[in-house]
């Protein structure tokens, strides 16, 4: 992108320095620790999500209108730390609120009346 401002260089390049946004991971990306899901967290889902996390690989049932796990486990394991995150991991991450990256913006170039420098 492209910002045009009459600020200095120094508080532009603080300010981006600074600016830094939680995000949902993207496929591809690099878990920085360890996600897992109990059956607290699927209950309040609704019963029309089942196929969606079937699709992910979520093992779920419905019983009782409720969502409920299928296997008989304390919790499943979306990632693990270090592991590369597929489509379907990140799809489980989002359903559940569970952001693992950070939004940064990198100046590449100044331009000024009388200068042009690249920064990277």
């Amino acid at each position: 992108g492209l910002l045009c401002t009459n600020k200095s260089h120094g508080y532009v390049s603080d300010y981006f320095a600074n600016l830094a946004e939680e995000d949902f991971a993207r496929c591809g990306a690099v878990s920085p620790r360890r996600v897992a899901i109990t059956p607290e967290m699927i209950a309040t889902h609704p019963v029309s999500m089942v196929e969606q996390f079937r699709k992910c690989g979520l093992p779920v049932d419905v019983k009782n209108g409720r969502v409920v796990m299928s296997a008989e486990s304390d919790e499943f394991v979306v990632c693990k730390k270090d592991q590369v995150l597929s489509a379907e991991q990140c799809k489980l991450l989002v359903h559940f609120g569970v952001k693992l990256s950070t939004f940064r913006i990198v100046l590449m170039a100044k331009w000024t009346k009388d200068d042009y420098e690249e920064l990277q």
